[in-house]
This record gives structure tokens, sequence and C-alpha cells, in this order.
């Protein structure tokens, strides 16, 4: 038993986003800008690891975004920018809790650029860009609190759906050859025993 929890411990450490903050540089306003990189993990077992290591995987349209910052200490260097958008569900690929289509959740996004006054922190679109509303996406997820949800494993878990064929995003470790059959493949997970 307490060799499973620890495995267990120990696999939802590895398999959260680590934020390391590049040192500050002066931006043209004067503020100091703060380039932050978020180390996503790659989930193991390719796509059937990255189902089983998240609590609900939809289909989503994002109505809309707001960017925040979360301070875990007084230190400039111990923050989190994230992106919370409000999705509204389309389809339930992986249930979790009576989530269904036509629900409105919270997903938060480790992303974006924000001024919080004195400092400018800046996620490198680059590496996983943020949400964008009215887009439509397949996003796997991990459940934080009551309708929130969040995106640990970036561009890993969350492709972009435009004329029915899904793009990755960012640097996501499914290549373009799984794009074309990706939501056949969940519709398979979708129905194998539990």
């Amino acid at each position: 038993m307490l060799q499973t929890l620890l495995g267990t411990v120990l696999l939802l450490a590895l398999s959260t986003p680590s934020v390391s903050m590049a040192a500050p540089e002066r931006a043209p306003q004067g503020k100091a800008r703060i380039r932050v990189d978020a180390d996503y993990p790659l989930p193991p077992g390719g796509l059937a690891g990255l189902w089983d290591m998240n609590s609900i995987v939809l289909r989503v349209q994002v109505i809309g975004s707001k960017n925040r910052l979360v301070r875990h200490s007084d230190a400039i260097t111990d923050v989190e920018p994230l992106v919370s958008h409000r999705v509204k569900v389309l389809e339930v690929y992986k249930p979790f809790q009576g989530v269904i289509p036509g629900d409105i959740i919270v997903v938060e996004q480790v992303a974006g650029v924000i001024d919080d006054g004195g400092y400018i922190y800046e996620v490198p679109e680059a590496a996983f860009a943020p949400l964008e509303r009215g887009r439509t996406y397949v996003l796997f997820l991990r459940h934080k609190e009551p309708d929130v949800f969040r995106l640990d494993f970036g561009p890993s878990a969350a492709y972009l759906v435009e004329n029915g064929k899904v793009h990755t995003q960012g640097h996501s470790f499914i290549k373009s050859a799984l794009e074309a059959d990706l939501l056949a493949r969940l519709r398979t997970l979708q129905q194998a025993p539990k």
C-alpha cells in the first residue's frame, strides 16, 4: 500500500509542469521583463498514457480568457503566469464527475504575458501559445477543483480542431501522422473496458 501511494505521489510530481525564470531584463517602458520557461512533462505510454494520466478528455470551444499571476511566495521568481480559459464542452471522450456537453468549465494554462505593475512575466508562445477564443480544441485535462481543470502536459494535451482535422500545438509529442486519426483513437479509448 505504501509503495503504491509513494509511486502515485512520484508519478503526480513528475506529471506537473515545472516553471523556471530567466534573469530579468529591462523592457522599453522601464519595467523588468522576466521570461518564464514552462517545462511540460511528456506523458508515459503515448496517447494511451496521456489518456490514463488525465481526469477528463474533451472537445471544447474557448469562449473567453483571462490572464492572472499566481504567487507562491514573496519572491519575484516564485510565480506562475496562468491563462484561465472559460470553455464550452462540446463532446466528452473521457467523462469525469458529470461534466456533459453544454457545460462551461475553466481550463488553466501556464502561458501568456502578464504585467503585475512592477514586472512583466512572459511565457514564450513558441513553446505553447495560449488557446484562442472561438477556436475548438481536444483537451486532456487534470482536475484541480470544482469546474476547474488544468493542462498539465502542455502542448501534448491540447489539439486544435479545424475543419474536421486535428493539429498539434507547440512542441507536442503527437506527430502529424497521428493527427489524422486522433479523434478515432480517442473513441477507441473511450470504448475500452476500464
